[in-house]
């Protein structure tokens, strides 16, 4: 992994940041499913209700993509441009507000 940053450090380029934003999006997703579901106490609905939610096909795509990259997530942090880091900031001006209103229901 070394080598890799300094090859693209070279060459003035950097690493993408879709592992990161695989990961986060997992977060982002499973942290609005537990807002909706679990904001009147835990149920047993909410067992069942997740369950659910993690066999649907979406889901299940979510997570392999997170986990399939997540290795490579610190690497990625670890050479963070100013444009990455407001591409990643960015993902939390939509999030942000889809979390408020999951609140609010």
């Amino acid at each position: 992994m070394a080598q890799t940053n300094i090859t693209l450090w070279l060459i003035g380029g950097s690493m993408d940041l879709k592992d990161t934003k695989e990961a986060l999006k997992a977060v982002n997703e499973l942290a609005l499913f537990l807002a909706k579901n679990l904001k009147d106490g835990v149920q047993f609905s909410d067992a069942t209700a997740a369950v659910g939610w993690l066999m649907e096909p979406a889901s299940q795509q979510l997570f392999k993509d997170a986990f399939e990259g997540i290795k490579n997530v610190p690497a990625e942090i670890k050479d963070l441009s100013l444009e990455e880091a407001l591409e990643l900031v960015s993902m939390y001006i939509v999030f942000v507000p889809r979390m408020v209103e999951a609140l609010k229901k």
